[in-house]
């Protein structure tokens, strides 16, 4: 959409460099800070440890957007990392990128998308994850499927996504709406409740360890709200130099956040639930 080519580009040049709101791991931090904490609590949970050492590990970012957390976890980590991503754009700035901060040798990034098969070998990966990208699997089973098939026995993948959650009522108009605002605010294309990606993965052959929302307290709502505060410079920016539609634009943006936070506050959807799996070490057959 025209507002996604906006807001997105002038977005990067705000508080946050990763385009994802990250779970709220502290509250005394701004938005980078907690994608910083979240990120370094995922490197453990998929069992490659932020210690500079995994330099023997090869790690794969599914949906890896411009590439900041795949360049992050090399770094923190040691390890080799992989990133796939749909847009050519993207994976252009990441290369680019990894290579100015000196990241070109322990980072690959390359074209691809998570609705055909995953580029990669059998058995070639050691840890995989994925950030808010999933909504766009048109196949949630066939894509498990695919990470199962390329990561090694006993290795674990972290998926990070908007789900509904147990409170959600299907037949509360209130749920109904607050989840439909939110959808185009943080750009989802699909609404799933987080079992139904839990029984995807068992279904592609991975053992559920981990399911629960990575916000400490459940509520990713004042960071939200705090990060809405700093980008009172983007209203200014619009009424001077953009047409008038984006201030439109920017006051339905406004009403999504809201429902988005009144979304977390009544517990019935959030971008921030983490679900963790590994695959067996041995295979049955």
């Amino acid at each position: 959409t025209a507002s996604s080519h906006v807001i997105n580009p002038l977005g990067a040049r705000g508080t946050a460099k990763k385009m994802y709101t990250p779970p709220l791991r502290d509250p005394k931090v701004g938005l980078c800070a907690n994608q910083e904490l979240y990120e370094l609590k995922m490197m453990e949970d998929i069992l490659v440890q932020p210690d500079g050492k995994q330099t023997d590990k090869r790690v794969l970012d599914i949906g890896c957007g411009r590439g900041r957390v795949a360049m992050h976890t090399a770094r923190a980590t040691g390890a080799s990392v992989c990133g796939m991503n749909i847009d050519p754009s993207q994976i252009a700035n990441a290369k680019e990128y990894s290579a100015m901060i000196g990241l070109k040798e322990r980072t690959d990034f390359k074209v691809g998308s998570i609705n055909d098969p995953l580029p990669y070998a059998d058995e070639e990966f050691d840890a995989a994850y994925n950030i808010q990208a999933f909504t766009y699997s048109q196949d949630k089973v066939a894509l498990f499927k695919e990470i199962f098939r390329l990561l090694k026995p006993g290795s674990k993948f972290s998926y990070l996504d908007w789900v509904l959650l147990d409170n959600y009522d299907p037949n509360n108009k209130e749920h109904v709406d607050h989840v439909k605002k939110t959808m185009p605010f943080i750009g989802a294309v699909d609404t799933v409740h987080y079992s139904e990606i839990e029984r995807a993965m068992e279904a592609a052959g991975f053992v559920v360890t981990h399911s629960a929302d990575a916000s400490i307290g459940g509520h990713q709502g004042p960071l939200i709200n705090s990060e809405r505060k700093t980008y009172g410079w983007l209203r200014t920016f619009a009424r001077v130099f953009l047409p008038v539609r984006f201030m439109h634009m920017l006051k339905r943006l406004r009403v999504y956040a809201e429902a988005f936070v009144a979304a977390d506050e009544l517990r019935i959807a959030t971008t921030s639930y983490q679900i963790v799996c590994q695959k067996p070490k041995a295979i049955k057959n």
